[in-house]
């Protein structure tokens, strides 16, 4: 109802629609076509990373975890800064084990923005340095302190026990005091499976450049 409002109540669908036409009059049309059969192995990656992250008792069927990261995509996009991909994904696991998802979703975020970060701090570094080739003007200390940023990031992701740790120390609500036991969970992640996450993120990383590389070609 959202999209049909944005698009027919605004009147923009005719604009839209013949544009779209236009650049597929114009653009290679293969290189769409690789983009959007892409995008299953995107949401593949992520449905792996997930299931790493959730508790390995009761294992869950891959095929839940798809449904469970395909509803958290679908309720994302109706929802504020993507909140509902929580939600959406609690409703296709056991009750018991809704907490510990919504813990590996966080996990999940995490490690996909440190992979994002990462090679954006990688960017700019290569900015820095053609500078005399493009306009680009910057302080060096803005790399140190991004550079600073960025190995503390690194630093929690493999110590994310200690944001347990403080927030235990943290009198809140009553409404959040019930629901800070759970963040126990991050105390229960090994390096082995967070360095395992971290390389599926790279992955949908290089799949996610490489479809945006398609777009921009088309």
């Amino acid at each position: 109802s959202i999209l049909w409002w944005q698009l027919f109540r605004k009147n923009q669908f005719q604009e839209i629609w013949q544009e779209f036409q236009m650049h597929l009059a114009e653009g290679n049309q293969w290189l769409l076509l690789i983009m959007i059969l892409l995008m299953p192995l995107n949401w593949f990656l992520e449905t792996l990373k997930w299931r790493v992250l959730l508790p390995e008792q009761p294992v869950l069927k891959f095929k839940t975890c798809l449904k469970a990261v395909v509803g958290g995509i679908t309720l994302s996009l109706l929802t504020p800064n993507r909140i509902g991909e929580y939600g959406g994904r609690m409703l296709f696991v056991p009750r018991k084990i809704q907490w510990s998802a919504v813990i590996a979703t966080l996990a999940g975020s995490f490690s996909q923005n440190l992979i994002n970060i990462g090679f954006g701090f990688c960017g700019l570094v290569s900015v820095y340095l053609y500078r005399d080739q493009i306009t680009f003007e910057s302080s060096g200390i803005w790399y140190l302190l991004i550079f600073i940023g960025l190995v503390g990031m690194v630093y929690m992701y493999f110590r994310m026990d200690l944001i347990y740790r403080w927030i235990s120390r943290i009198r809140l609500p009553a409404f959040f005091e019930r629901g800070k036991k759970h963040l126990k969970l991050l105390t229960y992640y090994s390096d082995k499976r967070l360095v395992k996450a971290l390389l599926i993120a790279l992955m949908r990383y290089l799949v996610f450049c490489f479809q945006f590389v398609l777009i921009l070609h088309f």
